[in-house]
């Protein structure tokens, strides 16, 4: 398995709580199982995986949200799954019509390497138009205010 030397040098290493490294290093796990398919559609584990191959449980797998949201993970979420929540609207019929898509993520290699305190304080304190819209959907409206592009909720 592979992790970028950024992952080290840049702090991220001890900026990420401790299910948010398990989780990465998890993904990284799957990118060295499945290089192709990282870069073509990105990588998933189904919960039987999680489990049996890296001992997660499922509130250490949900830190990939945060991974994402530090923008260390790009993700392809199923459209009618509700990106914060990870809700999937009507499952029940979509289960049976086999339209029920897993999430899938890519490492973002080049984020590791921004300094990782600065980069996790301004999209925690100082969230900017384009972190909203890397949560999108989320049924808030945005406010854009002054000219730094800083948004209110």
């Amino acid at each position: 398995m592979r992790i970028s030397r950024h992952f080290f040098t840049s702090l991220w290493v001890f900026a990420l709580t401790n299910t948010e490294i398990a989780a990465f290093l998890a993904l990284s796990a799957k990118r060295a199982d499945f290089p192709l398919t990282h870069t073509d559609a990105g990588v998933y584990a189904p919960q039987s995986t999680r489990q049996r191959q890296f001992a997660l449980k499922e509130n250490t797998w949900r830190s990939a949200r945060s991974l994402y949201q530090f923008r260390l993970l790009d993700r392809k979420l199923d459209p009618n799954r509700d990106p914060r929540s990870g809700i999937i609207a009507d499952f029940g019929a979509r289960w049976k019509k086999h339209e029920v898509m897993p999430t899938t993520f890519t490492i973002a290699d080049g984020a590791l390497e921004k300094h990782a305190v600065p980069t996790i304080d301004q999209i925690l304190n100082h969230e900017t138009v384009d972190d909203m819209m890397r949560l999108e959907r989320t049924g808030h409206e945005i406010a854009i205010s002054g000219t730094a592009g800083r948004v209110t909720r």
